[in-house]
């Protein structure tokens, strides 16, 4: 095995959820950048436009072969929806990423099926549609990999508010360790990234300054996630450098997890 480190996606064909969020933007330029081809997909069609233009607009990213497909996660058929969108137009389908997520933050009391469905459609349900739809593709061509979001919820429960979203995000890596079992002998691995909150444009403009001087004081790193820390944890896992990696959670808070 050689030695040299370094991080080529070249010729392979990436589908990233969530891609017209903050932390989807920086995963599809980390993922350009080392050569992968990407097919971005949002309910966003606008920012997915945003975000597809970005990528033209870095000299780093804009040789990349990107597509767009804008989907509705809480759709049945997302899954075959976008993995045919991918084969129409690559051909192939090597990984899927999949960030997107919804939060709807409601007391637990208070939650109402439509917000329950809601949460568990698009934070899980969606996950299982696309992996299962990805899956054949993958095994026909003997490899795959598969990085799939989870969040610091489903550990803690979700706390006030957030119990329906830490439930998915839960299920989510019960899904992804069931993958990593059952299709890891056919060269598909599975991995879960969890990040901690992160200096999107949305969370800053969501938390006060006490709120996010309280945040701080909980992470030993005493700041913020930077979308593409978390970006690097995904190339990381796709990578070659990941090989024998299947079934992890890794996770990307600055040590905030550590603490109560």
């Amino acid at each position: 095995m050689s030695l040299t480190v370094q991080i080529d996606l070249k010729d392979k064909v990436v589908v990233v959820t969530g891609a017209a969020g903050g932390i989807g933007r920086a995963i599809c330029a980390r993922l350009a950048a080392a050569g992968a081809s990407l097919l971005l997909t949002d309910l966003d069609q606008s920012g997915l436009e945003r975000a597809a233009a970005s990528l033209a607009g870095v000299p780093e990213t804009q040789k990349a072969s990107v597509g767009s497909h804008a989907a509705d996660l809480g759709d049945p058929k997302v899954g075959h929806t976008l993995v045919e969108a991918t084969l129409a137009r690559f051909g192939r389908v090597d990984a899927v990423v999949n960030a997107g997520a919804v939060l709807r933050r409601t007391e637990f009391l208070d939650v109402e099926d439509a917000v329950l469905s809601e949460s568990l459609n698009v934070n899980l349900a969606s996950i299982f549609r696309i992996c299962q739809a990805a899956v054949p593709v993958m095994l026909k061509a003997g490899t795959g990999a598969f990085v799939n979001f989870t969040s610091p919820s489903a550990f803690t429960g979700g706390r006030v508010g957030a119990v329906h979203y830490g439930a998915a995000k839960a299920g989510v890596i019960t899904l992804t360790r069931g993958l990593a079992v059952q299709f890891g002998s056919e060269g598909i691995r599975a991995n879960v990234l969890c990040p901690g909150t992160t200096a999107t444009p949305m969370i800053i403009g969501a938390l006060s300054d006490e709120q996010l001087g309280t945040h701080l004081r909980g992470v030993p790193m005493g700041r913020l996630a930077e979308p593409v820390e978390i970006a690097n944890g995904v190339l990381f896992l796709l990578s070659d450098l990941a090989s024998f990696v299947n079934g992890a959670v890794l996770t990307v808070d600055g040590g905030a997890s550590l603490r109560p």
